[in-house]
């Protein structure tokens, strides 16, 4: 592990517990690289529905809004508990009712994209689907372990685990540390996506599939990233994890930009 990296570490791991999280940072990393990928017709329609110019100011607002009477119900739309003992995302079996992470990017895609809905409507839609392609590209939102008691680990929620002496959770390692270890504001976090991550790649493939399909990849790494409660992870556990994170935040903002364009813009 580089020097840096280390510091940077180090620094994350002396704030509070949930100081940063992926509903923030990561979020406003997503939207932002998928902002950059909008044409300049769908961008404008974007701002127009918004009210707004960015929409990495308002990526992380779900995470508010669902701590409001009222409007609880919508904490179940933040995930899909695939059991990390099951091969794949299965609808009837993950998401009952349609309340789950999938099923509601796919609600929100369609908000947004008629015209007849008044404009509220798809400004929250519009919202909900930023936040949400985010949190289906965390692999923790996507699978989820079992406790020693038979009882749901929530997405490693309730997997304690100890980096650099110091007590966190297996979710939050993903939703914030990792993220926060680079040490980068969000404008150069995206701008090192974009550069190299991305590479030479074609964005375009990059950005295809559906969100089983993301779901899926999201849960395949939550299968082999598990650990069991009282683990104490090490700076390989880091040092490898730090670049799936950069590819999922990656895929997310590209995946996000083809589905605007989608509803917007008239994209495929």
């Amino acid at each position: 592990m580089s020097k840096r990296l280390l510091i940077a570490l180090l620094l994350v791991c002396l704030c509070a517990p949930h100081a940063f999280a992926w509903g923030r940072s990561g979020h406003a990393i997503v939207a932002r690289l998928a902002q950059d990928q909008l044409s300049s017709a769908t961008n404008s329609k974007v701002r127009a529905i918004l009210g707004a110019r960015f929409l990495a100011d308002f990526a992380s607002e779900p995470d508010d809004w669902r701590k409001n009477n009222g409007a609880m119900i919508t904490a179940n739309w933040h995930f899909v508990n695939t059991p990390l003992d099951q091969a794949s995302y299965d609808g009837a079996r993950d998401c009952p009712d349609t309340q789950c992470v999938v099923q509601q990017v796919q609600e929100m895609l369609a908000l947004l994209g008629d015209e007849s809905q008044k404009n509220d409507v798809r400004r929250e839609a519009l919202i909900y689907l930023v936040h949400f392609v985010g949190d289906l590209h965390q692999p923790f939102h996507c699978g989820s372990g079992e406790l020693g008691n038979g009882k749901s680990d929530l997405g490693g929620n309730l997997v304690h685990v100890t980096l650099n002496g110091r007590t966190d959770n297996l979710h939050h390692i993903w939703d914030g540390t990792l993220i926060e270890s680079r040490g980068l504001m969000v404008r150069d976090y995206v701008e090192r996506l974009e550069n190299d991550t991305l590479g030479h790649r074609d964005k375009n493939e990059l950005a295809g599939g559906t969100p089983d399909q993301w779901a899926n990849e999201s849960h395949e790494i939550a299968v082999r990233e598990h650990v069991d409660d009282g683990a104490t992870l090490g700076h390989d556990y880091i040092d490898r994890n730090v670049k799936v994170v950069d590819e999922r935040l990656l895929l997310g903002g590209l995946r996000l930009a083809r589905l605007i364009e989608t509803a917007l813009g008239g994209g495929n």
